[in-house]
């Protein structure tokens, strides 16, 4: 008899663990895809917040609840920003939330402080 070659069940047992590694491959791939697209979506979020604060520390500042939509790279994200005054005297706190408009999952919070009068 002949041993120069590989048997049935080696060549199996090879078969099945290169099939596991594969599969282990592809969901780590598809993993690392998800994560890129929700990080994405986080940066994006980030600006539509960073753009409203700016806004609130430019203009005059009133207490109240304001909303508002904006568009990024054509996704459109739903904004809310809370103007409140803080115990300190002239000094406001400006929180900014963004929700995924066809979501409606909040994405990202964003808080700073003002003086009345700049």
């Amino acid at each position: 008899m002949n041993n120069d070659g590989f048997t049935l069940i080696e060549v199996l047992a090879a078969l099945l663990i290169f099939s596991l590694a594969i599969i282990g491959l592809t969901r780590s791939s598809i993993e690392s895809i998800r994560t890129a697209s929700v990080l994405q979506d986080k940066s994006y979020a980030g600006i539509v917040a960073d753009n409203q604060i700016v806004k609130f520390k430019i203009l005059p500042l009133k207490s109240g609840v304001i909303t508002g939509e904006d568009t990024v790279m054509g996704k459109n994200y739903d904004w809310r920003a809370e103007v409140s005054k803080t115990q300190s005297k002239d000094f406001y706190e400006i929180k900014v939330e963004v929700i995924d408009k066809a979501t409606e999952q909040l994405i990202i919070k964003r808080t700073a402080f003002r003086l009345a009068k700049l």
